[in-house]
């Protein structure tokens, strides 16, 4: 297993965390990666959060038939977002799995333009340039496993209701009363 600690001041994710296809030996790659403190901020920035405190991932690469790679493993993070009701620190804990398919770009299917249930299809990234994006993998999946409302412990939006001047039923449809043609 390969060990991979990116330096603090290693640049951006997306473009340093690249495999190129011919170093892929045989039997698969294994790899851990931690992000270094310079690219947890960038990458804090880019996703427009307040922190990430960590990120580490476990993959594997393997060979597959005509020059594809599957990637497969793991992802953890520890992440600090506003709440969306108070704007106080949110940490949360995640870890998503990656289940990914490299293809030559020449090679990757077109988009289906029958519905299908996002499980049914592997997701395809492509080889560029004999190489793998392996960062951008790993940011999207960070995105996409963000919470989407972060909350802080206890925080409630406040409900209220305006009644109607003399008491009553409120109408949802009142203020669209100006908008009616008026009778001739």
């Amino acid at each position: 297993m390969t060990t991979n600690t990116t330096p603090a001041g290693g640049g951006v994710i997306e473009s340093s965390w690249i495999h190129v296809t011919a170093s892929i030996p045989e039997d698969g790659l294994a790899v851990e990666r931690k992000a270094g403190a310079a690219e947890l901020e960038g990458l804090a920035e880019g996703l427009d959060i307040l922190a990430i405190e960590r990120l580490q991932v476990r993959y594997r690469i393997d060979p597959m038939p005509r020059g594809r790679f599957r990637l497969t493993g793991e992802l953890r993070a520890r992440v600090t977002q506003a709440c969306v009701v108070t704007l106080d620190p949110v940490t949360t804990d995640i870890t998503d799995h990656i289940d990914v398919e490299f293809w030559p770009a020449t090679a990757l299917p077109e988009p289906v333009e029958v519905e299908q249930t996002i499980l049914d299809v592997p997701e395809h990234e492509p080889i560029d340039d004999h190489k793998m994006a392996v960062g951008r993998v790993m940011i999207e999946s960070l995105a996409a496993a963000l919470p989407q409302f972060p909350r802080a412990a206890g925080a409630e939006l406040e409900q209220t209701e305006a009644a109607p001047a003399g008491g009553g039923k409120v109408n949802p449809f009142a203020a669209l009363e100006g908008w009616k043609p008026k009778p001739k």
